[in-house]
């Protein structure tokens, strides 16, 4: 098996929360395109395949193309240390392998010690950062207990896939206009069913995000 990154170009992405974003600066991206977070990416690109599809290493090359890349706190680097000591960032990527590809997302930790650290984000093209998809992971859950026919015993619940099915827009909520307003899809399977539920996200005025486990007015 061989690794093959591919990295181009990044397209700088804008979170579905507030966060004190910045552009990348020469040596963030000298790091992004090395060799080492390459390897990194195919790696866990190749963990959640077993995670979220259940599919093992194929015997082919593995490559990635990137798709964004969300600045959450700048990157930091010491003379004569590869890894950053300090940064967080959110990376989307096309794992290309088997023959076919996924879309993954990946928020990485900068560890002062060490290599960055991985903190693993819904696949496909959610808008949600971490704190909120672990919050719609429930409640895409409990919509498949309440609604698609899941067994009341199961607890276990995997996003298989993400798509926002309605961009930033305007809408009216119980009589008020909020603006920002979107409409995912989560695909997901619960002890052997598959479905699909989705989940109205709020911007609200101190810069979160409230939900809503239902599609969104039009």
């Amino acid at each position: 098996m061989k690794f093959k990154p591919i990295f181009l170009a990044i397209a700088v992405a804008a979170s579905s929360e507030a966060h004190a974003q910045s552009e990348p600066d020469a040596a963030t991206l000298a790091y992004l395109r090395s060799k080492p977070f390459g390897d990194m990416t195919v790696v866990v690109g190749i963990s959640l395949d077993k995670l979220v599809l259940g599919l093992d290493r194929c015997e082919g090359s593995y490559g990635f193309d990137p798709i964004s890349l969300d600045i959450l706190q700048p990157l930091k680097f010491s003379p004569g240390v590869a890894q950053p000591i300090a940064g967080q960032w959110t990376f989307r990527f096309k794992l290309n392998r088997c023959g076919g590809s996924k879309i993954y997302n990946v928020q990485w930790q900068a560890n002062p010690t060490g290599t960055p650290r991985p903190a693993i984000l819904p696949p496909g093209m959610s808008r949600a950062n971490l704190a909120l998809s672990l919050d719609m992971k429930n409640a895409v859950a409990s919509a498949g207990l309440r609604s698609h026919g899941v067994p009341q015993e199961c607890r276990s619940v995997r996003i298989v896939d993400t798509s926002v099915s309605m961009d930033p827009t305007t809408v009216t909520i119980d009589g008020m206009r909020r603006e920002g307003v979107w409409e995912e899809e989560w695909s997901a399977q619960m002890c052997g069913v598959e479905f699909k539920a989705p989940i109205c996200l709020v911007p609200t005025p101190g810069g979160g995000t409230d939900w809503m486990s239902k599609p969104c007015p039009r």
